[in-house]
């Protein structure tokens, strides 16, 4: 932690900072404090976290301390290919567009998120907490569920979301199964609606059931794309999340209801 002073006082500057697992909890003992100094010294900037996950360790003991802080989690063993696309989305760079235009648009993104019910579906608690806490940047109400088989339950109509970020990769019941299954439900709610066999308070005053649900996924190959449309999902988003990305999703279900970072070149890491 020795560097971090040294950052403070404008002898070091980091665009990027990546910490490994295990030495997650003494440096996030720091954070806080650091950011808090930093913002009174000579570099105002605060640069973007990176915690680097091993995936023989678990999650669920990580302590959420300073979690907010995180822009991406990158499991281990590092890929090249990889680390670059999360720094690149990371720094406002993760394609042509965003570059050129100089940033995610994140006012849009709050008119378009701010007060929606949101939920959050990942196996990973890592990549839960690093997912709710970006959408709760731009004012969502994020609730969130550790497994298909829960979203499921929580998604059966009538309920309050009004979207749901889905991972796809996840134990027993993936995000795709999972999604079948929702939209199954809501084609059998929809049906006894539509032959009155429900009425309008039973089915949450709601007369067709469809709530969005987004995928989020490192993986953005063709087949991946192709799976979503076949279990009907309505779209994905990369983790982690790149802003003009997010806004062209989001904004084909949602009306906004509210009316550039640089890339440096050095990197600080932290290990055990």
């Amino acid at each position: 932690m020795e560097v971090l002073p040294r950052m403070v006082n404008g002898m070091l500057r980091f665009n990027i900072v990546l910490v490994d697992q295990e030495a997650w909890p003494k440096f996030a003992d720091h954070w806080p404090t650091f950011v808090s100094e930093l913002a009174m010294g000579k570099n105002s900037e605060i640069p973007k976290i990176f915690l680097l996950a091993n995936p023989s360790i678990s999650t669920r003991n990580v302590s959420t301390k300073a979690m907010d802080h995180v822009s991406a989690v990158i499991m281990k063993p590092l890929r090249a290919s990889m680390l670059l696309v999360s720094l690149q989305r990371a720094m406002g760079c993760g394609d042509k567009d965003n570059c050129q235009n100089g940033g995610a648009p994140g006012l849009s993104l709050r008119g378009l998120l701010h007060g929606r019910q949101i939920l959050v579906v990942d196996d990973n608690i890592v990549n839960l907490r690093v997912a709710a806490g970006a959408l709760k940047k731009y004012g969502a109400e994020v609730t969130c569920a550790d497994s298909g088989k829960k979203a499921i339950m929580m998604l059966k109509p009538p309920h309050k979301f009004d979207a749901c970020f889905m991972d796809i990769q996840m134990p027993e019941i993936d995000g795709f199964e999972a999604t079948r299954r929702i939209r199954e439900m809501e084609a059998n709610i929809n049906d006894r609606i539509k032959h009155g066999e429900v009425c309008s308070e039973d089915s949450g005053n709601v007369l067709h059931w469809h709530v969005p649900i987004l995928a989020m996924t490192a993986d953005v190959i063709q087949a991946t794309q192709e799976e979503c449309l076949k279990c009907k999902m309505d779209g994905y988003v990369s983790k982690p999340f790149e802003g003009e990305q997010l806004y062209r999703e989001v904004a084909r279900f949602f009306k906004s209801n509210i009316k550039k970072d640089s890339v440096g070149q050095p990197i600080a890491i932290y290990g055990s």
